[in-house]
């Protein structure tokens, strides 16, 4: 739950958003949604180590 915690608004919402599909058992929306926030926080955390940003 360290998004929660340190996480910026729009990957809360995300970790929320996949949360919620797993309480309704909705395989795509779990997938599309975490796929979405790995991509996201990837970015973010390869911005801040001023690495490549390179495409998952």
């Amino acid at each position: 739950m360290n998004f929660q915690l340190y996480g910026y608004e729009d990957e809360i919402l995300l970790f929320d958003k996949f949360v919620e599909a797993i309480k309704k058992n909705n395989g795509n929306e779990m997938t599309k949604t975490i796929n979405n926030l790995i991509k996201l926080t990837k970015g973010r955390i390869r911005k801040e180590l001023k690495l490549t940003n390179f495409d998952i």
